[in-house]
C-alpha cells in the first residue's frame, strides 16, 4: 500500500512538472513521420527508444506523464502495455489512435501509407493546420517516389540484386523489396532453435547465402552464430530512426549493406 501512495506521489509530481506535450506516439518511426507532417507545428514525444524493441519494452512513469497532459497519443496496435495504459491514463480514449499498418516502415510505399494514414489524424486533432499537413504530405509523396527509384538503382549497381540472404523476420519484406533473394527467417534469439538452426544452415548453404542480416531491436549478434556456420557475412540493420527520418534511417542501413558486401569479396 505504502508503494502505490508513493508511485501515485511520485507520477503527481512528474504530471505537474512538465510542460503541455501535443503529441506521444509510442515509436520513433511514427515520430518521424507525424514530424514530417506537421513539421514544426507541433511538439512530439516518444515513449519507446530506438534501440529498443517496441514490442517487448514497458513505459516509465516519467512517460506516463507526459501521455497525461497529451492531446494526441498513436500507436501502432501491438505495443503490450497499451491495456495498462488505457486503465492508468485519464481520457485515453479519446487520445488514443492507431496506425496500424502491415510492412516495413522503411519501404517507401508503406512509409507512405503510414504518412498519409497519420496526416488523417492529426487533421482530425489539429483541423487548423490542415494546410500544413497537406502540403507536407504532397512534398513527402513527391521525395518518396523519386527516393524509391534511387535506392534500387543503387542496389542494383552494387550488384546486390538477387543476392541470397537470411534474415531476422521482421526485416525480410524490406530486403526482398531492395531485390535480395530471403531463403530463411528467424526471430528472437529465444526463437532460434538448434532444430531451426540446422534447418537453416542447410537452406543457407543449399542457397549460398552470402550475408546473415539482423535486427538490431530483436537482438544485433542472434544470427551471428548462423553466420559463421555458413561462413557468411554478419551485419545489423536497424527498424527504427534514431533521430532521422525513415528515408535516411535506410540510407544508413543501405551504407552498411554496401560495405559488408564490399568486404566480403565478390563471388
Amino acid at each position: 500500500m505504502k508503494r502505490v501512495f508513493f508511485l501515485s506521489v511520485v507520477f503527481c509530481l512528474l504530471w505537474s512538472a512538465v510542460t503541455n506535450c501535443q503529441v506521444v506516439v509510442t515509436t520513433t518511426s511514427l515520430k518521424a513521420v507525424v514530424t514530417e507532417i506537421a513539421e514544426n507545428t507541433l511538439s512530439v514525444d516518444v515513449l519507446v527508444a530506438s534501440g529498443l524493441c517496441p514490442g517487448h519494452a514497458d513505459v516509465s512513469i516519467e512517460k506516463m506523464a507526459l501521455l497525461e497532459k497529451s492531446s494526441l497519443f498513436l500507436a501502432h496496435g501491438f505495443e503490450p502495455y497499451l491495456s495498462r495504459l488505457e486503465k492508468s491514463v485519464r481520457q485515453m480514449e479519446k487520445k488514443k489512435r492507431l496506425i496500424i499498418l502491415e510492412g516495413n516502415w522503411q519501404i517507401p510505399s508503406v512509409h507512405r501509407q503510414a504518412a498519409r494514414l497519420v496526416a488523417e489524424v492529426l487533421t482530425d486533432y489539429f483541423p487548423e493546420k490542415r494546410t500544413v499537413f497537406r502540403k507536407n504530405l504532397e512534398k513527402l509523396d513527391a521525395f518518396l517516389s523519386a527516393f524509391e527509384t534511387r535506392v534500387l538503382k543503387q542496389v542494383r549497381e552494387k550488384g546486390l540484386q538477387g543476392v541470397a540472404v537470411i534474415s531476422n523476420v521482421h526485416l525480410t519484406d524490406l530486403l526482398g523489396f531492395l531485390g535480395l533473394r530471403v531463403v530463411g527467417s528467424y526471430g528472437t534469439r529465444e526463437e532460434l532453435t538448434p532444430s531451426l538452426m540446422a534447418e537453416l544452415v542447410r537452406k543457407g548453404q543449399a542457397a549460398g547465402v552470402r550475408m546473415v542480416i539482423d535486427n538490431l531491436q530483436a537482438g544485433p549478434d542472434t544470427g551471428r552464430g548462423l553466420a559463421e556456420e555458413l561462413k557468411a557475412a554478419h551485419l545489423v540493420f536497424s527498424n527504427f530512426p534514431e533521430g532521422e527520418s525513415l528515408p535516411a534511417l535506410l540510407e544508413r542501413n543501405l551504407k552498411e549493406l554496401f560495405h559488408v558486401f564490399r568486404m566480403s569479396g565478390q563471388p
